[in-house]
């Protein structure tokens, strides 16, 4: 599939731009910075796959305005033309506006979808960059490469993500990532939980005391339950005591409404105004019928009309439309008297002209065919035409002659033509850019030996300094173990930090346990006992002191357990403090370990640097220093193979400049084959054109020869071919003389006019022959007429004069009497049907009178009415009562019963005195609210009593420590996924890349080492596997043999490397025909320009297989592709200048 066509309409900065890329080869888009180069490139996606629904490129035209075209050439030769436009209805349409299904535009597209598209047939200077990254960063391996070249994905960037995320997560021996955090804190919850127990002391009191407060809430809550539903009740009442007495009052009023008489059906009343003056009005309607059917029956007695006169209306008309025609065809009879015989004679002198002793009679004389005249007319013109060819070609004949006669002269004074070709190999085998790859090459090779001192400079080496470095995987290690040396110190002092607090607060809690009165201890308790059994075995006298010594132990007894939990608590105080001053000497101890281990450690990092003259960078600059110190090694290889190349192309300069010198005998110039050979290629090319010159002006003298001896060939046979068409005509112009009855040797022009005349002769005789016709039918017109008017004047009483102008003017009487006559027979007909109208209406209304008199009646019996006044009376008793109704059932509506019907509240209300209700309701209140506080306090007691079980009870601190693990386990149990996915990610995303790389690295592998050979000019053959590494691992293969890996590839070389396994994937799909265009933007940023031109050479080679578009900002770009691919395989399209403000003009090509 390739776009043929393609319209910018109306999208970005661009209105009406259209871009031809129907032609083979490479299509360069150039444009400045700001001119939608992007742009351009970003919408041919929108294009195929429809623009996005947040689209930024509105900024010049709106989003319902953004459109896109294209004329797209299919794989079987055929081509669709489609337009986009931003609309969720038919978004893909014909220029008439016609929709297209996307189905039909995805078959041309062989199934790839956007992504497809985007991440295979598009390449940026981004993409492209970030993928020679990624292969250094992947160090070339081969599953990663080919995945990263397939489909655009940056592998080694996902993998570094996903790893990432795990180690967030959890690292086996760390503290601080998520899952680590979660499983210590975990663990020390269910310790906590596990010292939460149960204290039983005076529990079961407490308890007790708490369940008889719970009993007597519930005892009042139910009380005041019953208080407030009485009130409510009470309350109900009140409110509803007005509307119970006005519904009262209705009622009785519908009572007397009954009692005043009967009350009419509420349909009577509803009908009974209507049916009074449906009444009236049809009584009015009879009597105003009779009135209108009198009035016509005296306008018809006042009509005349004429019967006879109405029958012959018609005729009459018909006779005045022919009374018109009559009096032209008696005018026309005067016009044409004597012009028949005129026309006649005068056809007989014209026949006389040509043949005088032919007459009229004989019409064989003078009636030619018409195809016999136009024959004559073609065959003189014709004539003509030949005699004036036949002289020109004559003359051609003769210039022919003379003119070869010329070129036969001047080509036998022309020199011979030498030999070029030996001069012509010569300058063709010196290279076109030799002399520029001279150049370039010294340049090279004092910019890598700068390159090189400044990296030296940087590092601080001497010139010849020794640059033996470790490698990255040992300065990896060192970093790793350093990081994790100062991790772990970190860990220690972190947590000897939250020792000393810890201990701090222990000891000040220890202080405050002891700074009260020493509890009683167990032998205080038991000489209290014993002074207690010592009083009770001795003399009755000392019962008071008995019992102050029995008091005095129970004093010492309720002490001990209060103060239980006290000297419990500065027990386990004491304890921890000890617990923790050994974990705080174990710790100082391993970080006081870890410091001299960082000490060692610092050593050996200065052991690794021994063989290195620079100074020692420190770790976390090691890998910048390793890079700088590559990179010296690489500008090195770089600068010596440079210096090599040069030696080379100097010899190889010489070499030719000799060649030449011999071949132009030439004498030996300067030893600087800079400068002398570009002199020897001027001078031979001098020579080759004064050369080719000769042989051109040679070769031009004998094609000229050659040319004029074909042209005088042409014109003689010309000439001959006009002769024999001359005596051609010469016999047909014989024979038609014959046909015509003319003479034999008469010429065209007298011929000519002689059938002129002729032809005039019968054309007069034609018309006298109509003039005749005409005649003959006016006078039948006059006849006719006058035959008419005789008849309908005597069947009218009418009598017809003689004079023609006295009959026109009976006609016209005739005429206006029919017409008045026929308007009183119109006025007569229509009184008759508006008379037979109203007596219809008449008969209608009286019919309807009579029904409404019966309805009327009817309403009378069912109400009981002996007249229409008493009718009247009970329709409006009706129209009180049941506006006493509808206030009734609105009343009813507003009045809330509750549980109680209607009728029980009516009744109780009835028996209600409103002052003893009131008085009531406040007794109530009252009664409320003591019972409202004295369940506020006993609440209150109740949640005092219920707090200080809790306390005693160690279940809400386990419920809560519970809960906590429960928080922690759930947290860990998503984390847990979550670290799993991703590590079942990470073995997927290799198993895949892995996959693609066994099917696809033979034939992928094989097409990039030519392609990369093809981008590096030859500096590298190829790209093979490197059999000792698993998995397999691409190293590059120099044209000396030499094997790199891609970290040894200069940034350049490693983005040539990536586009060749790039365009190397690609070639499946051409295998398939499935080729979409290839876009390509600015991917030649770290290319040089012969780098450039071989990528372009690429680029022409695929094109016939994929559409390639180029897309960049250098203009230089251009001339390079002009410069290195042959006439018409590049074309370049030129952007215009954005100005904001102003609508971008078609672009030029």
């Amino acid at each position: 599939m390739r776009i043929l066509r393609y319209d910018l309409t109306a999208f970005g900065p661009f209105t009406g731009l259209s871009l031809d890329l129907a032609a083979p080869g490479v299509h360069l888009v150039v444009g400045p910075n700001e001119a939608g180069k992007s742009t351009a490139r970003h919408a041919l996606g929108q294009l195929l796959y429809g623009i996005d629904e947040r689209t930024p490129y509105d900024f010049v035209h709106a989003k319902r305005d953004l459109r896109l075209g294209a004329l797209i050439g299919r794989r079987d030769g055929g081509t669709l033309e489609i337009v986009r436009v931003k609309s969720r209805k038919a978004p893909l349409r014909t220029p008439d506006g016609d929709p297209i299904d996307q189905s039909v535009l995805s078959a041309v597209l062989g199934g790839i979808d956007r992504q497809t598209f985007t991440a295979e047939f598009a390449l940026s200077s981004t993409e492209l960059r970030e993928g020679g990254k990624a292969l250094v960063a992947g160090k070339g391996e081969l599953s990663q490469a080919l995945a990263a070249s397939r489909s655009g994905l940056r592998l080694t960037r996902v993998q570094e993500a996903i790893k990432a995320r795990m180690e967030e997560l959890y690292k086996p021996r760390g503290t601080r990532p998520a899952i680590n955090t979660k499983l210590r804190e975990l663990k020390e919850t269910n310790a906590r939980k596990r010292k939460a127990s149960l204290r039983p002391d005076d529990y079961l009191a407490r308890e007790r005391e708490v369940e008889r407060a719970r009993q007597e809430l519930e005892r009042l809550k139910k009380e005041l339950l019953d208080l407030r539903a009485d009130h409510l009740r009470l309350e109900r009442l009140d409110q509803a005591l007005p509307q119970l007495n006005r519904r009262r009052h209705l009622l009785e009023e519908l009572d007397r409404i009954r009692a005043e008489g009967p009350l009419a059906p509420p349909d009577a009343a509803e009908r009974f105004p209507h049916l009074m003056e449906e009444l009236r009005q049809a009584r009015r309607s009879e009597e105003q019928a009779g009135t209108r059917i009198e009035n016509i029956d005296r306008q018809l007695a006042e009509l005349h009309v004429d019967e006879t006169l109405a029958a012959h209306a018609d005729a009459i008309e018909a006779l005045l439309q022919d009374m018109g025609a009559a009096q032209e065809a008696a005018e026309r009879l005067e016009h044409l008297a004597g012009r028949a015989a005129e026309r006649r004679e005068e056809a007989a002198a014209l026949l006389a002209r040509v043949h005088p002793d032919a007459a009229l009679a004989d019409e064989r004389r003078y009636r030619i065919p018409q195809a016999v005249r136009e024959q004559a007319r073609e065959l003189g013109e014709r004539r003509t035409a030949l005699d004036a060819e036949l002289r020109e070609r004559r003359q051609a004949r003769d210039d022919r002659h003379r003119k070869l006669q010329q070129a036969r002269r001047r080509l036998a004074g022309l020199p011979p033509v030498p030999d070029d070709r030996p001069l012509r190999s010569a300058l063709d085998a010196v290279p076109d850019d030799l002399l520029h790859r001279l150049t370039t090459t010294a340049a090279e090779v004092n910019r890598h030996r700068n390159r090189a001192a400044a990296i030296r400079e940087r590092l601080g080496l001497p010139e010849d300094g020794a640059v033996a470095v470790p490698s990255r995987e040992q300065v990896d290690a060192h970093r790793q173990e350093a990081d994790r040396i100062a991790n772990d110190r970190r860990n220690l002092a972190d947590r000897i930090a939250e020792l000393t607090e810890r201990l701090e607060e222990q000891r000040l809690e220890l202080e405050g346990l002891r700074a009260h009165d020493p509890p009683p201890t167990p032998e205080d308790l038991a000489a209290a006992r014993a002074r207690r059994d010592e009083l009770w075995d001795g003399l009755p006298g000392t019962e008071s002191e008995y019992l102050r010594a029995v008091r005095h132990a129970d004093e010492i007894a309720d002490r001990m357990f209060r103060e239980a939990e006290r000297v419990n608590r500065l027990r386990e105080t004491r304890l921890a403090i000890e617990r923790d001053e050994r974990r705080l000497a174990r710790l100082q101890a391993d970080h006081d370990a870890l410091a001299s281990r960082e000490a060692e450690l610092e050593a050996a990092w200065r052991r690794l640097w021994e063989g290195y003259a620079g100074p020692v960078p420190p770790p976390e600059a090691a890998a910048d220093a390793l890079e700088e110190v590559r990179r010296l090694q690489e500008t090195q290889r770089e600068g010596d193979d440079a210096a090599a190349l040069f030696e080379a192309l100097a010899d190889r300069a010489a070499r030719h400049a000799a060649r030449l010198r011999d071949l132009l005998d030439h004498p030996a110039g300067s030893d600087d084959p800079w400068t002398e050979l570009p002199e020897l290629q001027r001078l031979g090319r001098q020579r080759l054109e004064e050369w080719q010159e000769t042989a051109a002006a040679c070769a031009a003298a004998e094609e000229k020869v050659a040319a004029e001896e074909h042209e005088l060939e042409e014109a003689e046979a010309a000439c001959a071919h006009c002769e024999r068409r001359l005596e051609e005509w010469r016999e047909r112009w014989k024979r038609l003389l014959g046909e015509a009855g003319l003479p034999a040797g008469r010429e065209p022009v007298g011929a000519l006019a002689d059938l002129d005349l002729l032809a005039r002769a019968e054309e007069a005789l034609a018309d006298a022959d109509r003039i005749d016709r005409e005649a003959q039918e006016a006078e039948r017109k006059v006849a006719r007429f006058h035959e008419e008017l005789t008849r309908l004047a005597d069947r009218c009483g009418r009598e017809v004069p003689a004079d023609p102008a006295e009959r026109r003017l009976l006609v016209r009487a005739l005429h206006q009497d029919a017409k008045d006559n026929r308007d009183r027979a119109a006025e007569r007909d229509r009184l008759r049907r508006d008379r037979e109208e109203h007596r219809a209406e008449r008969d209608q209304a009286a019919q309807a009178v009579a029904l409404l008199q019966a309805e009327l009646e009817e309403l009378m019996r069912a109400t009981g009415a002996c007249s229409v006044e008493e009718l009247d009376a009970a329709v409006r008793r009706r129209d009180r009562h049941t506006e006493q109704e509808r206030k009734l059932k609105e009343l009813t509506e507003t009045i809330v019963c509750g549980p109680h019907s209607l009728e029980e509240l009516m009744a109780e209300a009835a028996e209600t005195d409103p002052v003893r209700l009131r008085a009531d309701l406040e007794e109530l209140s009252g009664r409320i609210e003591e019972l409202e506080s004295l369940r506020t306090r006993l609440q209150d007691t109740f949640t005092r009593s219920k707090a200080e079980l809790d306390r005693l009870d160690g279940s809400a601190e386990a419920a809560q420590a519970a809960a906590e693990a429960e928080t922690l386990g759930a947290a860990l149990v998503e984390e847990a996924e979550e670290y799993l996915r991703l590590e079942i990610a990470h073995a997927i995303l290799l198993e895949c890349a892995e996959t693609y790389r066994s099917a696809q690295q033979d034939p992928v592998l094989e097409r990039a080492g030519h392609l990369f050979g093809e981008l590096t000019r030859g500096r590298f053959s190829g790209v093979e596997l490197d059999p000792d590494e698993d998995p397999p691992v691409i190293v590059a293969r120099r044209s000396g043999g030499e094997l790199l890996r891609v970290h040894q590839l200069s940034e350049a070389t490693a983005d040539q490397l990536y586009l060749a396994l790039r365009l190397a994937s690609l070639e499946r799909y051409a295998q398939e025909d499935r080729a979409l265009p290839f876009t390509v933007d600015d991917i030649f940023m770290t290319f040089d320009d012969a780098r450039t031109r071989a990528a372009l050479r690429v680029l022409d080679g695929m094109a016939d297989r994929f559409q390639v578009i180029v897309f960049t900002h250098h203009e230089h770009l251009a001339a390079l592709a002009r410069q290195a691919l042959p006439p018409g395989r590049v074309h370049v399209h030129t952007l215009p200048e954005y100005r904001p403000g102003e609508l971008a003009p078609a672009a030029g090509a």
